[in-house]
């Protein structure tokens, strides 16, 4: 896995250059945050997005967000008075608006970009793959994807591991696409900021990303587990947001 990558929950490098997630977060400097600012780095983009959706999922499995009151307060970015994925794909655009050469903050965005009409993009299935492994042995996942002729500018995928499993490692495989990730909770996001090559066709099952993934040392030979995703978000060249349909894999224990 390459080395540039960057890993949230850590302080971050090149590129974002952002205080990420996981207990990395210590607190707003004196100016009031910005709407989307979740880790409060003054800069809203993809970290946020993923920080997000982990305090949905901390929300909808009946837990504590992990967010402070002011952080809940600009991660609704919709103000619906819900912290939820809609925040998260709403954050994810405007930062893929932003790699494209866009300006401004998300609230003038929200308030002054024309969307386009819901329902229009498509954004094709979403796949992992089927692999086989030994008890403690790391295995190589690639994710891929189908029907995505249109391109697309950014997504944010997290998976929903069997017990046990763990990920190691991840990179990305699109030219032009940064990509970050919390191995904790299996989120990744990637925008293209290079505002290069932004109506790529992407062909069908080449890899987008790929994850290593750790097998239980008392796994069973024989045993397969399940790979699912539990929630896919793709954001279109045109700013428009879609849920693909997903295809879960499978590890086979050798």
């Amino acid at each position: 896995m390459k080395s540039a990558k960057q890993i949230i929950s850590t302080i971050t490098a090149a590129g974002m250059s952002a205080v990420c997630l996981a207990g990395a977060f210590t607190g707003y400097a004196d100016t009031p945050p910005s709407l989307g600012d979740v880790n409060g780095n003054t800069i809203v983009n993809a970290s946020d997005a993923a920080q997000i959706l982990i305090a949905a999922a901390k929300i909808g499995a009946g837990g504590e967000s992990g967010l402070t009151a002011e952080q809940m307060s600009v991660a609704d970015v919709n103000h619906d008075s819900v912290v939820n994925a809609s925040d998260a794909a709403i954050v994810l655009v405007f930062a893929a608006y932003i790699g494209a050469g866009g300006s401004g903050t998300l609230e003038a965005y929200l308030e002054n970009t024309l969307k386009p009409e819901p329902g229009t993009y498509n954004a094709g299935t979403w796949k992992t793959a089927a692999v086989e492994g030994s008890p403690g042995e790391i295995v190589t996942i690639p994710i891929t994807a189908e029907n995505l002729a249109d391109g697309m500018n950014a997504y944010l995928v997290t998976f929903d591991l069997p017990h046990d499993f763990v990920i190691t490692d991840f990179e990305g495989n699109l030219p032009n696409f940064d990509i970050i990730g919390n191995l904790e909770t299996g989120t990744f996001a990637a925008t293209n900021f290079s505002g290069e090559n932004m109506r790529p066709k992407i062909d069908d099952n080449v890899p987008i990303f790929y994850i290593d993934v750790k097998i239980p040392e008392d796994a069973h030979s024989d045993d397969r587990y399940p790979l699912r995703f539990s929630n896919v978000t793709v954001c279109s060249i045109d700013m428009e947001t879609a849920e693909p349909q997903l295809t879960e894999g499978v590890i086979i224990v050798r």
